[in-house]
């Protein structure tokens, strides 16, 4: 799911309602930035749907490989360890942690597994 950003609470709602008209077996995905604000959204919008959303090219892997240190580190999500975007958040937190904006890659459709 891309929502533009921080999404709204009229969009939080209708993401719950679409996430709701889909079977549970229907894999959701969202792709923001690989950045802290990323992971607010992605976290955000996990538990808006209030079923767990899988990372579209939001990996370690890929900050690792494509980003960049920032300048300036803010915090990212605090997420559960179920979260599906905990391991980036956690790689998020620590010194010298990559970040990349979405732009910078090529859109492509996600794995399904």
């Amino acid at each position: 799911m891309y929502v533009g950003g921080y999404p709204s609470l009229a969009t939080q709602q209708a993401l719950r309602t679409i996430a709701g008209l889909v079977s549970e077996q229907t894999p959701i995905f969202h792709w923001s930035d690989i950045d802290p604000d990323g992971t607010w959204i992605f976290h955000t919008i996990e538990r808006a749907v209030d079923r767990p959303i899988r990372a579209h090219l939001m990996s370690v892997e890929v900050a690792e490989r494509l980003g960049q240190v920032p300048f300036k580190k803010s915090a990212p999500a605090r997420c559960p360890p179920d979260s599906g975007i905990a391991a980036l958040a956690a790689y998020l937190a620590k010194d010298g942690a990559k970040t990349l904006e979405q732009e910078e890659l090529d859109p492509v459709l996600p794995e399904f597994h």
